[in-house]
């Protein structure tokens, strides 16, 4: 994503250290570490109730909203809404199945946002075991569809439960155990999406078609529409 945030920087003339970029959910509060590695110093990601924030209109100055929302409840519609509303730049990172929800088209008509998602799939991984040994996430199925064919027969999350899971709240641990005796094992149920929206459409069509380029050789894929991007398993 570093790419983006420079070439968002150039445009708004500023060098990179300045750019501001707000990350308004928490979670592990690693994300200004993150980011300072790459450069870019002026981070806002702080221990604060975002819907509040809204609320009160007590909002943070930013150059642009950079964020993964919670997969849970309705974070992605709510952090969604306001990505749109706000009129600024935004790069989100949000599970596949998004675009077949109800309210995605309403919320991103106008925008035209493109799209980019590594040929490596970003993985999560649990301690031991396959999926099959780690059942207490959601079940893939009910998460796209609200429902699951194998009823209660599936042994993975459902109805409420799933809605409430929240996997950005615990750090993800390392590839291999602690003492490197042992691999973990990747639990993946669905690709993870980078969402690129430069605030206007024809600023967008110019990003992309300066990314496809400079970035041909790079580790990721960048599609300009969502009828491009790979269907759920």
């Amino acid at each position: 994503i570093s790419p983006f945030l420079t070439k968002l920087a150039q445009r708004l003339g500023k060098p990179k250290e300045e750019l501001c970029i707000w990350d308004p959910y928490y979670c592990a509060g690693q994300v200004k570490v993150h980011l300072k590695k790459m450069g870019f110093k002026n981070v806002v990601n702080e221990n604060k109730d975002f819907y509040a924030l809204i609320d009160n209109d007590d909002l943070p100055p930013f150059d642009v909203l950079m964020t993964s929302p919670p997969y849970s409840r309705d974070h992605i519609e709510r952090c969604m809404e306001f990505a749109v509303d706000s009129g600024k730049p935004f790069f989100l990172l949000m599970p596949q199945y998004v675009h077949r929800k109800a309210y995605y088209d309403a919320l991103v008509r106008g925008c035209h946002p493109f799209f980019m998602y590594p040929k490596k799939d970003y993985v999560y991984y649990a301690h031991h075991g396959g999926r099959k040994d780690n059942t207490k996430v959601p079940c893939r199925h009910f998460m796209r569809d609200g429902k699951c064919r194998l009823g209660d027969a599936c042994q993975f999350l459902h109805g409420q439960a799933a809605l409430d899971y929240d996997p950005s709240s615990q750090r993800p641990p390392p590839a291999t155990s602690p003492d490197g005796s042992k691999a973990l094992t990747a639990v993946t149920p669905f690709k993870s999406i980078w969402h690129l929206h430069f605030a206007t459409q024809g600023a967008n069509d110019k990003l992309f078609t300066w990314a496809v380029h400079k970035l041909r050789k790079g580790a990721s894929v960048l599609v300009r529409s969502a009828a491009e991007l790979p269907l759920p398993s």
